[in-house]
């Protein structure tokens, strides 16, 4: 006998837990498991939830398309920090001097 899949949370339902339809076999409301915690979090468990497709590729194009935006905006901080950081020092620097 297999030991059971702990890091994986299954749940099961009829109904969508986005928009409420009832799941469907084929069509937009074609059932389709999502994780409820994005993957790029890294979670120690994934926890699955029925919706329904049309859900999954809405929720998705929002969730999907913002993490590189978000990634750049950080880099870009990150960026900004630095240059501050130097610019902080050339002036103390400039200030020693005079």
């Amino acid at each position: 006998m297999s030991e059971p899949n702990l890091s994986i949370i299954k749940i099961e339902a009829v109904h969508c837990y986005s928009c409420g339809v009832e799941l469907q076999k084929e069509g937009k409301h074609k059932k389709s498991m999502h994780h409820a915690i994005p993957q790029f979090h890294k979670p120690k468990r994934n926890v699955l939830i029925p919706i329904c497709d049309g859900c999954h590729k809405e929720i998705n194009k929002y969730t999907v398309q913002s993490v590189p935006k978000l990634e750049a905006l950080g880099n870009f901080i990150k960026s900004m920090e630095q240059f501050i950081k130097k610019y902080k020092e050339v002036i103390n620097t400039y200030e020693k001097e005079i």
